[in-house]
């Protein structure tokens, strides 16, 4: 197992924003806004390195995606799982 310090920031934070980029495009409704405020708060949590908040946002954004795959474009949950199995990869459990 890795650790959250070890992964690498500017891949993680183009994938983060390549989701942000991918929810942008789905029909505008309150999950969606709150999946794109997630996304801010991830990003942030990774420029800082703050683990918790990494965890709550990224714990966050995927179970929007999860609970809302079926009407956002494919691309979003194909975005999440890279994100997922890097921090997973890192020590992260997003299933908690």
């Amino acid at each position: 197992m890795s650790s959250l310090s070890s992964l690498p920031k500017d891949t993680l934070l183009a994938d983060v924003e390549a989701l942000r980029a991918a929810l942008a495009s789905a029909p505008v409704t309150d999950a969606q806004q709150k999946a794109l405020y997630q996304c801010e708060r991830l990003a942030a949590a990774v420029q800082s390195s703050h683990s918790e908040a990494l965890r709550f946002a990224a714990f966050t954004v995927n179970k929007a995606v999860r609970d809302h795959a079926a009407e956002w474009p494919p691309e979003v949950a194909a975005r999440m799982q890279k994100i997922r199995e890097m921090l997973e990869g890192a020590g992260l459990d997003l299933a908690k």
